[in-house]
């Protein structure tokens, strides 16, 4: 998570990711970073906003660690079905029974 974010500067933190993005980084630096502000939005009671980071995490690098932070997101918004598919995905990427 950037400096930004973990101050709670969302905004700021936000126009660092536009830059970053220009850079056209590795997938797995970019899902970091969205990982990072879906983070700091929550923190910052905008959940719908790290729902938004959370699913271009997910989008950018599927790993069990981006679905189980946006599972988590999920449920706050009380969408326990889409959680759930969500921790079931984790769990198969984790047991190696998808891809």
């Amino acid at each position: 998570m950037s400096a930004l974010a973990k101050l709670g500067k969302i905004e700021e933190a936000i126009a660092e990711l536009r830059m970053l993005e220009v850079a056209k980084p590795p997938p797995d630096v970019l899902a970091e970073s969205l990982s990072g502000l879906a983070d700091a939005a929550m923190g910052a009671s905008q959940v719908d906003l790290a729902l938004a980071f959370s699913d271009r995490a997910v989008a950018a690098k599927p790993q069990a660690r981006f679905y189980k932070q946006r599972a988590s997101i999920l449920q706050r918004l009380e969408r326990y079905a889409d959680a759930q598919e969500d921790l079931a995905r984790a769990q198969q990427l984790e047991t190696g029974t998808i891809r």
